[in-house]
């Protein structure tokens, strides 16, 4: 049984702390076994015992308790789409929670550098090693347009309250929420709410963020940025890019006063390790998408931006509508909750732009504290 640490405390270590990411027990770069999306494996849907008769029985972790059998050989992963719900990376594997999960695991992990690793699906994403985990490149379970990053929309997130419309205009969409909440939706010119941003609760397991909500008459929502665990009994070192940010709300296409809609909350990233580095390179971040601009009677509205950095904000959709609301920011470093989208001019043929969406979390579990100097490679702050 690989427990991570017999007591458990918050710690994300920066450059400059010591840590040796040299790993007496990995193999040469000669020998890496670098499977990629296409290769033959074993698909599972969760929870089966054994796999073909090789035991699940190597256990780690407290935070979503995962037991595999035991690796062989180290995983690089390169650029690649891997479809939690579908890739034959994902590993068979059993749990003590009713999680469903894509699992892959090394005697190593690590993503390459200069490589994009995108997880998109339905479930979340969880990397076990007992050895170090490195993201070298960029590991993204962020969402955007059309694209539903691995585990977003979570089955725990609220109902919304749906903008209206009246007297031909209509309100923005509401912006999703995590550990932030969203911005509400802008009203309607000539009538119409926005749609109310509504909390969401728990954070117990590994889940994504919330979508936002359409506007009125108008523009499609954002979709909650997705979920990701790196689980291992030795060390994660980050040198290059976590990202789970939520999607941006579509501008209203119309030319009828329709709403803007609401960008989605940022997702979880999660880490479970003896120590956790984040190197001077390293960035982590699960920020809110923006709120997308609404239309007027003359033009249609912009889309909402993602956010693609850390102390970058996904900035709400404007310059589009002659009369139309601007979209709200989604959130970003301590700013935890989304923007408002902006209100149409009243008596005016504009819609109301959708609210940005809510800071999603990020959580570290780690066995010691050496001491953090500075976060700005990491948003929002880890709980």
């Amino acid at each position: 049984m690989h427990d991570a640490a017999l007591r458990w405390s918050w710690l994300i270590c920066l450059a400059g702390c010591g840590f040796n990411p040299t790993n007496p027990d990995t193999v040469s770069d000669a020998t890496v076994d670098s499977r990629s999306a296409g290769s033959d494996g074993n698909t599972s849907d969760s929870a089966s015992g054994s796999d073909g008769g090789v035991p699940l029985d190597d256990c780690f972790g407290v935070f979503e308790p995962t037991c595999i059998a035991t690796p062989t050989s180290p995983l690089t992963l390169t650029a690649q789409i891997i479809d939690t719900d579908t890739s034959s990376l994902c590993e068979p594997y059993t749990s003590t929670t009713s999680l469903a999960a894509c699992v892959l695991s090394g005697t190593t992990v690590t993503v390459a550098s200069g490589a994009t690793v995108s997880a998109v699906g339905g479930r979340p994403l969880i990397l076990v090693s007992p050895g170090l985990i490195e993201i070298a490149g960029t590991l993204s379970v962020a969402s955007s347009s059309g694209v539903l990053g691995a585990g977003a929309d979570a089955s725990a997130c609220p109902a919304q309250s749906a903008a209206t419309s009246s007297g031909g205009t209509s309100g923005g969409g509401a912006g999703g929420s995590f550990s932030g909440i969203g911005g509400d939706g802008g009203m309607g010119g000539m009538g119409g709410v926005g749609g109310p941003a509504t909390m969401a609760t728990g954070s117990s397991t590994l889940r994504g963020g919330c979508a936002g909500s359409a506007g009125g008459n108008g523009g499609s929502s954002g979709h909650g940025g997705g979920a990701v665990l790196l689980l291992t009994s030795s060390n994660v070192q980050v040198d290059g890019t976590i990202d789970a940010s939520g999607g941006a709300g579509n501008g209203a296409s119309n030319t009828s006063g329709g709403g803007g809609g609401g960008g989605g909350a940022g997702g979880m990233i999660a880490f479970e390790a003896m120590f956790v580095k984040i190197t001077g390179t390293g960035q982590v971040f699960a920020n809110g998408g923006g709120g997308g601009e609404a239309s007027s009677a003359a033009s249609a509205g912009n889309p909402g931006f993602v956010s693609t950095a850390p102390a970058t904000a996904g900035t709400g959709g404007t310059g589009g509508s002659t009369d139309g609301g601007d979209g709200g920011d989604g959130s970003v470093g301590t700013t935890f909750n989304g923007d408002v989208g902006t209100s149409a001019m009243s008596l005016s043929t504009g819609g109301g732009g959708g609210g940005g969406g809510g800071a999603g979390l990020i959580k570290i579990f780690a066995s010691g504290s050496m001491g953090a100097t500075s976060l700005s490679n990491v948003s929002p702050p880890p709980t």
